[in-house]
């Protein structure tokens, strides 16, 4: 949590670029490619494959190719993402974590304001349109006293 918008975007940036060349990296150490050949391997036999056995190799090859695509976008999404917030924070020349925030301050603020607002609404008797005292009348005397004491000595 006490990282910043842009120490987040190059750790993702950089975990992205390791799980890119880790899965989808040369042909010789390629995750996927192993993968695929261990399931060939495992299916395949020396003898003549039985129908069931080329299913099951092609289902298996079409599932990691399935697994390897949604990697891959997940991969290129995240990287699309990274660059444009860099982007946008070049072009602003305000840092991101800055604009951030501002916003949660902002919004903040606009919640304390609406639950003060709806605190006000419930104190309300529509019967009578009189509204109710924040404090029962115990504490409400408590605080008259300290004002008085205040007021006059």
């Amino acid at each position: 949590r006490n990282q910043t918008f842009d120490d987040l975007l190059k750790d993702t940036e950089a975990k992205n670029s390791a799980v890119k060349a880790s899965l989808f990296g040369d042909s010789d150490v390629s995750l996927f490619d192993s993968i695929r050949h261990g399931f060939m391997s495992l299916f395949g036999s020396s003898h003549e494959n039985s129908e069931s056995e080329k299913q099951v190799v092609e289902d298996t090859s079409s599932i990691t190719d399935e697994i390897a695509t949604l990697i891959q976008d997940s991969i290129a999404a995240t990287s699309n993402v990274t660059q444009h917030a860099q982007a946008e924070e070049a072009a602003l020349r305000i840092s991101l974590d800055d604009i951030f925030r501002s916003m949660q301050q902002g919004t903040s603020f606009e919640l304390g304001r609406a639950l003060e607002l709806i605190e006000n609404y419930r104190r309300i008797e529509f019967s009578t349109g009189r509204r109710r005292s924040r404090y029962d009348r115990e504490r409400r005397n408590d605080i008259a006293k300290r004002v008085l004491s205040r007021l006059l000595p």
